[in-house]
């Protein structure tokens, strides 16, 4: 059986006839190659970079090196890349090494700016954000400027306590932060806390939590405000024997200075019965406590609301007091002085058998001990023995009358008496038959008078001493 032979091209005018297996195969076949040649040029095929010399745009690129573009024009950009809405304009990723490395030899190494967002944002699950090193020995690993008057680094966290928003830390002996100004009213470092915890915090495992330093001599190294009226700078420590707030002159100035225009400068509490609410200490023998004042208040005063002692002083000196005043002025100051509403303005107290109770010395000529009182007894004196004199003793309601020649009576004048006083009257002479017949007080007259046995031929004098 042989094959017909037949034609792929119909006569002309004539309708297409059937055509035969061998043409439906032939034309298949051109079809299929039609469109796969259609598909293979619709779909770009993957590129090797800096093999090809071709970078697809919107396709994976492979490479087995790095691919460099270098502008030979000066001071223009080598790359950019642009994004819309949040995208990013270049995006480096890096499965355990960098994902995006700037590198420049005088100038940025990486630089990022923004209108109104972040400049460079750094982000990382469990790591740090952003790290940034150096290794000039005056340069800083992280540097932050503000050119418009604002806060050069901020730093931020929603973490509770113990969490710093910016941490420094220093392996070495150096400083973990450092702040510095130039400005007078400037702070070098300011710690704001909106809230009620502390502004600065200073913590250290060993040594001091916060120390101030300053060169100038009228300048403070700490120095706390508080412009609530509350307090400028407190100490706190649960330390048995050291001090909440310490302070140490290293030359010979004072290790602690309060000031108060118009208050107390320094306040000491405490709330232990045996403890001290000021406790002034001197290794070098000079005074553990000194007050002074210009004015008519006292330098230092003691105050006890409840049933104790205002100010007891202490010693275990053979010859020193327990409280020393003295008195430099030329006037008749005290340098003790004792005031009591309605109790004793001074008490004095010895156990010894030697000792005394209450001393009073006069290096000069003046008077050691003095004791008035406009109404009451100006010295009471209670005991085994009330009163011991060594020396002469002096008393202003006595003294000497006399009776003139002729007479037999002479009358004192100007010795305020009561209904209790006694009137001790003795002659001075001895006469014989003459004596002192009586002494008789006149209290509203402020007098008394002393009459004799008889009239006497020459004057005569009478000692007398009042009493009561």
């Amino acid at each position: 059986m042989t094959d017909q032979t037949s034609t792929t091209d119909p006569p002309t005018g004539s309708p297409a006839g059937r055509r035969t297996r061998r043409q439906l195969l032939a034309g298949g076949t051109g079809a299929l190659a039609a469109v796969l040649t259609a598909e293979a040029l619709a779909r770009p095929a993957p590129a090797s970079a800096g093999t090809d010399g071709d970078v697809v745009l919107g396709a994976d690129n492979t490479a087995t090196a790095a691919t460099t573009i270098t502008n030979t024009t000066s001071d223009a950009d080598a790359l950019e890349g642009n994004a819309t809405g949040f995208g990013s304009g270049v995006l480096g990723g890096s499965q355990s090494g960098t994902g995006v490395l700037g590198r420049s030899a005088d100038g940025i190494g990486v630089f990022g700016q923004s209108g109104t967002g972040r400049g460079v944002l750094g982000s990382s699950n469990t790591g740090a954000g952003v790290v940034a090193d150096t290794h000039g020995v005056n340069a800083s690993a992280v540097f932050g400027q503000n050119y418009s008057g604002g806060t050069a680094v901020f730093g931020t966290t929603n973490s509770g306590a113990g969490v710093a928003a910016v941490a420094g830390t220093n392996s070495g002996s150096g400083t973990g932060v450092s702040g510095q100004t130039g400005g007078a009213t400037a702070a070098g470092v300011l710690g704001t806390n909106t809230g009620a915890g502390s502004g600065v915090l200073g913590s250290s495992s060993s040594g001091a939590g916060v120390v101030g330093t300053t060169g100038n001599a009228l300048a403070s190294g700490v120095h706390g405000e508080n412009p609530g009226g509350g307090d400028g700078v407190t100490g706190t420590t649960g330390g048995a024997t050291a001090a909440a707030v310490h302070g140490t002159n290293t030359g010979s100035g004072t290790g602690v200075l309060g000031e108060c225009a118009a208050g107390t400068g320094v306040s000491g509490v405490s709330g232990a019965g045996t403890g001290f609410g000021v406790v002034g200490t001197n290794t070098g023998g000079g005074e553990g406590v000194t007050g002074t004042t210009n004015g008519a208040a006292a330098a230092v005063h003691g105050t006890n609301t409840g049933s104790g002692v205002g100010v007891q002083g202490d010693t275990s000196g053979a010859t020193a007091a327990g409280v020393l005043g003295t008195h430099h002025g030329a006037g008749i100051g005290a340098g003790v002085s004792g005031v009591s509403d309605a109790g004793t303005g001074v008490v004095g107290t010895s156990g010894g058998g030697s000792g005394f109770g209450v001393l009073g010395t006069n290096t000069g000529s003046g008077v050691g001990v003095r004791g008035e009182c406009a109404a009451g007894l100006g010295v009471l004196a209670i005991g085994a023995v009330a009163l011991e004199v060594h020396g002469p003793a002096v008393f202003t309601r006595s003294g000497v009358l006399t009776v003139a020649a002729g007479k037999s009576s002479a009358t004192q004048t100007g010795v305020a008496l009561t209904t209790s006083s006694l009137v001790l009257a003795t002659m001075q002479q001895d006469k014989t038959g003459l004596y002192v017949r009586s002494a008789v007080p006149n209290v509203t007259g402020s007098s008394f008078t002393i009459n004799l046995s008889k009239a006497v031929t020459a004057s005569i004098t009478v000692a007398w001493f009042v009493v009561n």
